[in-house]
């Protein structure tokens, strides 16, 4: 696929605190409340503009179901039990949610400018969250998360990093939540067709919680991965640790093949795929890190916890590409 050169045009909503960034390829739009992309809409030469994300460009709630579009998680993926934990050591934690609290905490806009990836022209929007004392009442530890959002052509390229600037380890997990439209054009969800990397796979087990039981099976991944609407509501959570990096790929097309994405996440050993049953959506969610498990662990003792020590960076890359 050719592109031509690349024409970009950015808006800022104060009002709303949204950032739109235009191009003859595709509009994104980002919410710099919990740094979460809102829209993502591809201006494509044959099937015009086609909406990417679940609820595209709505940023009001809806009155039931899933409120959100491409939610960040961090400092956990998931739940804790009864929202609460205690490290090895005796450090309490809680969170008022699952999925930690940078997806309801306000970035700050550091920079929003073209730029060059990879040699190729983008648009570049840097964004900043610091711990603050609302936050470390319940994470007490002290550390800044940047997420820079690169549009390249059809491509959406998040890049997160995470700086410990306190003075001791910090335990943490990170993910991404981006909800697609199934269908995007035409069929039923029923009929996507969702691809994973081909070859073994594990499924970590969990219960009506979604809390891991300690249990894994193990299966055959590839092309047409068979979902169930009450197996997409309890979370498929798969531990992708043993496929090479590289291979890290998940795509969701109509029933046609004739349009779809693919999410890329080399940094992201584990994987979710979830959505509201018989709602016309499907999340394929990067992830370091799961739920809690049914008997609770201590909080840096947690399945897929980092421990990032004083002074350390931790970054991790994924990206969505449309077609």
């Amino acid at each position: 696929m050719s592109f031509a050169r690349q024409a970009f045009r950015h808006e800022t909503d104060i009002n709303l605190g949204l950032d739109r960034i235009s191009s003859n390829d595709i509009t994104m739009v980002i919410s710099r409340l919990g740094c979460e992309i809102v829209e993502i809409t591809r201006h494509h030469p044959a099937f015009g503009d086609v909406p990417i994300l679940w609820r595209n460009g709505v940023v009001k709630a809806p009155e039931n179901g899933w409120a959100n579009h491409a939610t960040v998680l961090f400092p956990i993926v998931g739940r804790l039990k009864n929202m609460k934990s205690k490290t090895s050591d005796g450090i309490e934690v809680w969170f008022n949610r699952g999925h930690g609290f940078a997806r309801e905490s306000e970035f700050t806009l550091v920079m929003a400018e073209p730029c060059k990836y990879l040699d190729e022209d983008a648009f570049c929007l840097d964004y900043k969250l610091k711990a603050m004392d609302e936050l470390i009442s319940g994470f007490p530890w002290n550390f800044e998360l940047n997420i820079k959002y690169v549009m390249q052509h059809t491509k959406i390229i998040q890049l997160i990093k995470i700086h410990n600037v306190g003075d001791c380890a910090m335990p943490f997990q990170v993910g991404w939540h981006p909800g697609f439209n199934a269908p995007f054009i035409s069929g039923q969800k029923s009929v996507c067709h969702l691809d994973l990397p081909k070859g073994p796979g594990k499924i970590m087990l969990n219960n009506s919680e979604c809390f891991l039981t300690g249990q894994s099976k193990e299966i055959n991944l590839g092309q047409d991965f068979e979902f169930t609407e009450q197996e997409l509501e309890s979370t498929y959570m798969f531990d992708m640790s043993s496929v090479k990096p590289e291979d890290r790929v998940a795509s969701l097309f109509d029933h046609d093949r004739k349009f779809g994405v693919k999410v890329f996440f080399p940094d992201y050993p584990h994987l979710g795929i979830w959505s509201n049953a018989g709602a016309a959506f499907l999340c394929i969610e990067p992830w370091q890190g799961m739920d809690d498990h049914v008997i609770q662990e201590p909080f840096d003792k947690k399945f897929g916890i980092i421990m990032l020590r004083p002074g350390q960076v931790d970054t991790r890359k994924a990206w969505i590409q449309v077609t």
